[in-house]
């Protein structure tokens, strides 16, 4: 993972997440630290994680996952309590919460949509409690404008376009920049559904610009 300033080279990947993450903590008022890119390491994270450990909230991006080079459990634990690891939802399965000094880690994944979701969906609500503001996730009803298939078990959430009283899926993969970059709305997939037809309603998350 590289900055955009950098020359992309072959099997570099520019760090998206947190950016993104930063603009929208910066719109409700939020002072953001950006701390760079940890190597994949427990002892570079930590490092890190200590470099932060005077911020109300701390969100990390990618290594929430168990391969060999996902090292943020490991760090989170040493660092402080990890208190969850894994939710039954998709994108964002592998996703971490952690407890330090009654301060909350977050560990995102790190393919952009994943991150995007759980932000969207998990993160933004603790920020608006910490900032005092009376404000939650607004949801509505849509109609769904093609058939949109789930998997039973975990409840999904999709980034979609708005039209009108409809929506359609701009998702095309957990990896996929363009998943969010168009989405207007997240829906939400109950778990125990096998697909949402044409014309079937959903309940959509409405995104702030």
């Amino acid at each position: 993972i590289i900055t955009p300033w950098e020359n992309l080279d072959y099997g570099k990947t520019y760090d998206v997440n947190s950016f993104y993450i930063s603009s929208k903590l910066e719109k409700l008022g939020c002072d953001t630290y950006n701390l760079g890119i940890a190597k994949d390491s427990k002892e570079e994270i930590v490092s890190k994680l200590n470099e932060a450990k005077k911020c109300d909230i701390i969100i990390l991006s990618a290594g929430a996952s168990k391969g060999e080079r996902d090292f943020v459990e490991e760090a989170i634990n040493s660092f402080g309590n990890l208190i969850i690891h894994g939710i039954s939802i998709k994108p964002g399965k592998p996703t971490l919460v952690g407890l330090k000094d009654n301060k909350l880690i977050f560990g995102l994944p790190g393919h952009p949509t994943s991150s995007f979701v759980l932000f969207n969906v998990l993160v933004m609500p603790f920020v608006y409690k910490m900032a005092g503001l009376e404000k939650k996730l607004e949801v509505k009803k849509f109609i769904s404008s093609e058939r949109i298939y789930s998997t039973r078990g975990r409840k999904d959430f999709l980034p979609v376009m708005i039209k009108g009283e409809e929506v359609l899926s701009v998702f095309r993969g957990s990896g996929a920049i363009s998943s969010f970059l168009k989405a207007e709305g997240i829906a939400i997939i109950e778990e125990n559904t096998e697909f949402v037809d044409k014309g079937e309603e959903l309940e959509v998350i409405l995104l702030e610009d």
